[in-house]
């Protein structure tokens, strides 16, 4: 898109365009295959421009007419204003249903070099998980690192989510 994007603090409760609560991911269909999206659907957008590879933000489809660039309508990316949410026509290619809840017990389970996502600058970043200790007080704290962007980070764990693969609306 043309303008930039600025982030925001998130709105504390979340409706949609049609007044109601963000739809759950889609079931998983039979076969797999490519997924539709429609109005409504809550959904992540690969980041693609440089310096936003490996990334994923939260959107709502705001028009799927033209199903070969879906309409979304960003949760914490503004105009330059700051307070219009920006809207951007993206490829299905670049969209996916949002993830499952992980498991009560993901983290417990991670081993050296496991696939995570990151929550940082409003958006999920791909990383991989090195290891955990406890903090100053008292909390578990996890390094991970970019292998992209050789970066790590030492964070608590709701800024933490396995990776999820998805294929069609399968995850």
């Amino acid at each position: 898109g043309g303008a930039k994007a600025k982030a925001k603090a998130p709105a504390a409760a979340r409706v949609t365009a049609q007044g109601r609560a963000p739809m759950p991911p889609p079931e998983a269909s039979e076969g797999g295959g490519s997924h539709e999206f429609k109005f409504g659907d809550e959904v992540e957008v690969a980041g693609a421009e440089a310096g936003y590879e490996g990334s994923w933000y939260l959107a709502e489809v705001v028009d799927a007419k033209d199903s070969a660039a879906v309409l979304v309508q960003y949760e914490a990316l503004y105009q330059d204003d700051g307070s219009t949410p920006l809207t951007e026509r993206i490829k299905p290619s670049r969209l996916r249903p949002t993830p499952p809840p992980p498991a009560a017990d993901w983290l417990g389970a991670l081993a050296g070099g496991a696939a995570c996502e990151l929550r940082h600058e409003d958006g999920w970043w791909e990383v991989n998980y090195l290891s955990s200790r406890t903090g100053e007080h008292g909390a578990i704290e996890y390094t991970v690192e970019s292998t992209q962007y050789v970066a790590e980070h030492v964070v608590p764990a709701e800024r933490l989510r396995p990776r999820w693969r998805g294929q069609g609306s399968k995850w």
